[in-house]
């Protein structure tokens, strides 16, 4: 397990090894725990602690790894989908099929585009 982890509080964009091998050591992360977990034991790592998972002598193991994405709970996430919502609930209306009624409504009253305007 290195320590400190290379994005403090990452994003899932920013998760290290998700989509490739990642060098903790060569990017200066420096190692917190060297050692062996026994049958039982349980290891609990912080989010975006880089670590590293290995046998001794090629024997069978079981590596899980639980984790809550709790990077969505954060102000920007907030923020982000309250103003999605707002903006999906004051576009309700526009989303309307245009009738060939209304079409020729607006015409009518020059509100469709090139009726009206000055030359």
């Amino acid at each position: 397990v290195y320590a400190a982890p290379p994005v403090r509080l990452p994003y899932k964009d920013e998760e290290v090894g998700k989509t490739g091998s990642f060098d903790a050591e060569g990017a200066g992360c420096p190692v917190a725990l060297n050692d062996t977990v026994e049958p039982g034991d349980v290891l609990y790592l912080p989010r975006g602690h880089p670590h590293h998972a290995r046998t001794p002598d090629d024997a069978p193991s079981l590596h899980l790894t639980l984790a809550i994405q709790t990077s969505d709970w954060d102000m920007a996430a907030l923020l982000r989908d309250g103003v999605a919502r707002a903006a999906r609930s004051a576009a309700e209306a526009t989303r309307e099929v245009l009738t060939r009624e209304a079409m020729a409504s607006a015409a009518a009253a020059g509100g469709a585009g090139g009726g009206g305007g000055g030359r």
